[in-house]
């Protein structure tokens, strides 16, 4: 399934045509007249094959990001974030861009492609094209997913065959164990999605006892699929997502409904998906769940990583976090403008958490990340007389590389047991540098509440 994966998105954006690569070139001979058929082409044919030539072009056309989007991540994996990368690579991006009809040839792109003009110059002109393009204000918030949201829009307003592609994009760049569901296209004998989508509407109300009205201003999203324990099982999971003021980047609150193919209302135990009786049940009495665009990126980052939290995100995902929002984050706070980091009526104490950190990554003058654990499982063993097996029943250990001193890079562990009230956490740092011993410290576990007055004990965990 992961073979090729944007030719299968163009092949199924295409499938509606019906038309194979060697039927249309019969076809076009025969519009040209170069091959003997036993009936006359009309005009109105001639005409209708024209017309299917142009649109398969114009779906091409569309589909160029589609095809980049993955160089661009590879990149990402090598040379970093856009921020990082050469004034070569820049150019390069911008170049494609221009040539895909997303970023205008202008007197800026002119300068940019001239050889003459400074690097400096240079740089500055594309990070200026970049910004304008995805609507940002630090070239450290630009990376593909930026770029491919700019470009399409929020993905509440996307077609099912961009849907699919870019879950299959981005499973390609996460680990395969996270990859329980997978979005699929909708085929002739399957449940037609706008039936679904209805029933889904009729079914919420419902449940939810709201006005016959309630979504009429609300955006249905639909998406087919199946899952890894039940791979020929198809069935709808479709949201009604309403937004603040109109605008798709906020989301206040998701109704959802999941169907079979012969539309019945069901569960999904295979995803944790309550039927929508439950559901309602359950979130009758609750509030909206408000996310803010802040939040809203901090989830993306989240779905990129394949968990839900930060503590257990790899190295790469939370030094990308940082590069992006953790400037952002801090304002908002020094603000006071909490609202911009709630979630619901509470909190984001995750993502403000942190923000208190500049998360990197390690260079080639760093000590490996095994060598620091070994000797952070040593210095707990001398300073708080623990033996070897009590900290090998430690699994559970947080792993950081914490960057807000440039100059002294560290190495954190958190180890974490299993049985949380019954152990002690321990929290090491290693200078990256030295593998000098910089903290060591025991602390006794609690909850990770959402209030801002229990910033100190999150600062512990993170």
């Amino acid at each position: 399934m992961r073979n090729n994966h944007v030719q299968q998105a163009l092949n199924n954006t295409l499938s509606s045509l019906y038309v194979t690569e060697q039927t249309a070139s019969d076809l076009l001979d025969q519009a040209k007249g170069g091959r003997k058929v036993k009936r006359k082409l009309s005009v109105a044919m001639v005409l209708t094959i024209v017309l299917i030539v142009l649109a398969a072009t114009a779906i091409a056309i569309t589909m160029l990001w589609e095809n980049h989007v993955i160089d661009v991540k590879k990149k990402e994996i090598s040379e970093g974030e856009y921020f990082a990368w050469e004034i070569k690579s820049k150019r390069d991006l911008v170049k494609s861009l221009v040539e895909m009809g997303y970023i205008q040839e202008s007197e800026q792109t002119r300068e940019l492609f001239n050889q003459s003009t400074e690097p400096q110059k240079q740089e500055e002109i594309a990070d200026n094209l970049m910004l304008a393009l995805t609507g940002q204000t630090d070239a450290r918030e630009i990376n593909a997913d930026i770029i491919t949201y700019a470009i399409f829009g929020p993905e509440s307003t996307w077609t099912p065959a961009q849907r699919v592609w870019w879950q299959q994009v981005t499973n390609m760049f996460r680990n395969a164990d996270d990859d329980l569901d997978s979005f699929v296209l909708a085929e002739q004998e399957d449940l037609p999605e706008e039936k679904a989508v209805s029933i889904a509407k009729d079914a919420i109300i419902k449940a939810y006892a709201l006005p016959s009205d309630a979504l009429d201003n609300a955006q249905p999203v639909a998406n087919l699929y199946t899952t890894k324990a039940r791979p020929d099982y198809r069935r709808w999971d479709v949201q009604f997502q309403l937004f603040k003021d109109d605008n798709p980047d906020w989301v206040i609150k998701v109704y959802f409904a999941n169907l079979d193919m012969q539309g019945n209302l069901i569960s999904d135990p295979d995803l944790g998906i309550p039927h929508i009786d439950d559901a309602a049940k359950n979130t009758k009495d609750l509030p909206l769940v408000y996310e803010p665009p802040l939040v809203k990126e901090f989830l993306r980052y989240a779905k990129k990583a394949g968990k839900p939290t930060l503590r257990w995100w790899p190295l790469e995902i939370r030094a990308e976090f940082s590069n992006a929002m953790r400037d952002r984050v801090l304002d908002a706070l020094k603000s006071g403008d909490l609202q911009q980091l709630t979630r619901g009526t509470a909190l984001h104490m995750e993502m403000i958490t942190g923000a208190h950190y500049v998360y990197g990554l390690p260079d080639k003058d760093a000590i490996k990340q095994e060598k620091a654990l070994d000797q952070a499982k040593s210095i707990i063993q001398k300073k708080f007389g623990l033996t070897t097996e009590a900290i090998d029943s430690y699994e559970e250990i947080l792993v950081y590389f914490d960057v807000t001193s440039s100059d002294n890079p560290l190495w954190r562990f958190v180890f974490q047991p299993q049985e949380l009230h019954e152990m002690m956490m321990y929290r090491i740092e290693i200078d990256a540098k030295t593998g000098n011993v910089v903290n060591a410290e025991e602390f006794q576990f609690q909850s990770l509440g959402p209030n801002l007055d229990e910033l100190d004990y999150h600062l512990k965990v993170y």
